[in-house]
């Protein structure tokens, strides 16, 4: 509304600036144009803001373009009507409705999506004194100022109010070459503290991009083959992965499609459930792999799994000749400046970690990971995810962005999932992003982004529950 309103008044200088020495014909040229050019100057005041303000708040040129032509031709007629005492013919009506016309078509969805606010006004009447109750209940540092702030609040305090929402949630959101964290909650239950920037986060499974990010750099540099078989970086006593004629290869790791299951069946023998993973060693791994059978052919199914790529992260590590962790941080986190981002938590790091909350609301332990981190073991903050997001849209150093870009390549596609390596691919209405989740036994986490359009989102939370405020706000920023 600020941009129309600004525009206008924009506009009504620019008519005075352009066309009102044409009533005074008989002045001088040389003093009408420098009558008009100090008119202008109060146009451009209110014109350039206009556009500055619409952008930030996700209007595109094109469609900055239309609002002003239309206001433009709306001033205009008014303008010539009253002030020149020229007549408005039915040609010019009919040019002028073809105009808003084209209006309609430009901003269709963004009509659609007024109109059903429009159509919700009276239920928001209705539930305004519950709405101002979970305003005041729910702390937050959203501004409330832009329609993306306004929106991402609505989404916010939709979640916090279902059933056992305890805990804080982080979201970020990269959009117009810009990026916006808000934080709502606490970071632990009934401290009363919000979560900021920095708070650091169990990310979970959004850790396998992380892995395969490696890979692909492990790739690039002629270290690893995208189709060595596994067995290559694996000890000599565990047989050949294969079915039949078809062996496991390192993509089939981490694109989900190497028929390896979900889970080792020998982890049940170590696991404590309140910290799966804690116990689980590289040795019972590859007690694990020497006696499995597979059960089909790799690469003809996808079905997720938290051990392929778990693999994945021990045979990184066994090239390399150096911990997973390490390699995290030499290759991925220290060169994007993501200081918050490891394995296991530095002293700073412990300071700023949230406490972490079951489905339920009930306090858990932090998740712990050993060689088979690269499933899920990655802490990191809403900042750094930002970082990681602006990364893989095109801002990273060459080799890394390299790698990002082979890890956007469609590896595998069925009626169940589109996979690169590890990132889930998405087309809603001729879009293509990009997507993963992640969970642990008290955190969850969603990133997404769209390498084309540059936008994206991540949403990380203290509570071990899936929500959609990450997808919600991709289907707004597409406008769907």
């Amino acid at each position: 509304m600020r941009t129309v309103i600004l525009l206008l008044v924009s506009n009504v200088f620019m008519t005075f600036a352009w066309y009102g020495h044409l009533k005074h014909n008989n002045t001088a040229l040389w003093k009408a144009i420098l009558v008009s050019w100090g008119i202008a100057f109060f146009e451009y005041c209110f014109q350039v803001p206009a556009n500055r303000y619409g952008f930030l708040d996700g209007i595109n040129s094109f469609q900055l373009k239309m609002i002003q032509e239309v206001i433009t031709l709306t001033v205009f007629c008014i303008f010539a009507v009253l002030y020149l005492k020229e007549s408005l013919r039915w040609n010019y009506l009919i040019a002028f409705g073809l105009l808003l016309g084209a209006v309609y078509f430009m901003f269709k969805k963004m009509i659609m999506r007024v109109l059903q606010r429009l159509a919700g006004l009276a239920l928001l009447a209705v539930a305004l004194p519950t709405l101002a109750q979970d305003t005041t209940a729910t702390r937050t540092d959203n501004p409330l100022q832009t329609t993306l702030d306004r929106h991402v609040d609505s989404l916010a305090r939709a979640y916090f109010r279902q059933p056992n929402v305890v805990g804080g949630v982080s979201i970020g959101v990269v959009r117009n070459g810009r990026h916006f964290i808000y934080n709502y909650g606490e970071v632990k239950k009934g401290l009363g503290q919000l979560p900021d920037s920095n708070t650091v986060y169990e990310i979970g499974s959004l850790s396998k991009t992380f892995t395969a990010t490696l890979f692909a750099l492990a790739v690039n540099e002629k270290k690893m083959r995208i189709n060595d078989p596994v067995n290559k970086y694996l000890p000599d006593s565990i047989p050949l992965l294969q079915y039949r004629d078809t062996v496991v290869t390192l993509l089939h790791l981490v694109n989900h499609t190497s028929g390896l299951p979900r889970l080792p069946s020998n982890i049940f023998q170590t696991a404590d459930v309140t910290n799966p993973y804690a116990k689980y060693s590289t040795d019972l791994l590859f007690a694990f792999l020497k006696n499995y059978q597979l059960i089909r052919a790799a690469g003809t199914k996808y079905e997720y799994s938290n051990l392929a790529p778990g693999l994945m992260s021990t045979i990184l590590g066994r090239q390399a000749g150096k911990p997973f962790a390490q390699l995290l941080q030499e290759k991925i986190t220290r060169p994007l400046r993501m200081n918050s981002t490891a394995v296991t938590l530095t002293p700073a790091m412990a300071a700023r970690f949230a406490s972490g909350y079951d489905a339920e609301g009930r306090a858990t332990e932090p998740w712990t990971f050993g060689e088979i981190a690269g499933l899920g073991g990655i802490r990191s903050t809403v900042s750094d995810i930002v970082r990681f997001v602006e990364a893989n849209i095109g801002d990273a150093p060459p080799a890394l962005k390299k790698a990002m870009t082979l890890c956007r390549t469609e590896t595998f596609n069925d009626p169940q999932a589109i996979v690169g390596l590890a990132w889930h691919i998405g087309v809603p209405s001729g879009h293509r992003f990009y997507h993963h989740n992640g969970g642990t036994g008290g955190f969850a986490s969603y990133t997404a982004f769209d390498p084309v359009e540059k936008i994206g989102v991540t949403v990380l939370c203290n509570r071990a529950q899936q929500n959609n405020i990450g997808q919600q706000l991709m289907k707004w920023m597409y406008g769907l």
